[in-house]
């Protein structure tokens, strides 16, 4: 990996509205030569940025294609199916009263039918 990359990067944070006058480059080229000369890696990784900037280390680790799942699955519940089901009989939707049931009982609300 070349230190043009490194730089292209910078370059990318700060169009997202971050400062990179403190990030060491070296630290950065080291961290991110285990890509070699796959972009589509560290394109992954810009894309998983949200919020605040990440570390050199932290980055590597959102240009994994497991990244989002593991962030998806350790932010995920499992009763989503359930909550989407109270949204649409809320929202006036036809809900067969048995998946009503059985979602106000996976999110242990009381009444099954209404």
């Amino acid at each position: 990996m070349e230190i043009k990359v490194i730089d292209r990067l910078f370059e990318r944070f700060q169009e997202k509205g971050f400062v990179t006058d403190f990030l060491n480059k070296e630290e950065w080229l080291k961290e991110l030569s285990c890509f070699g000369n796959n972009l589509q890696m560290i394109k992954f990784g810009l894309q998983n940025i949200k919020d605040d900037l990440p570390t050199a280390k932290q980055f590597v680790k959102m240009c994994s294609p497991l990244y989002s799942v593991e962030r998806h699955l350790n932010t995920y519940d499992g009763k989503q199916w359930a909550r989407d089901i109270l949204a649409n009989h809320q929202a006036g939707r036809t809900v067969r009263p048995i998946c009503l049931t059985f979602a106000k009982e996976a999110l242990r609300m009381k009444g099954n039918h209404e």
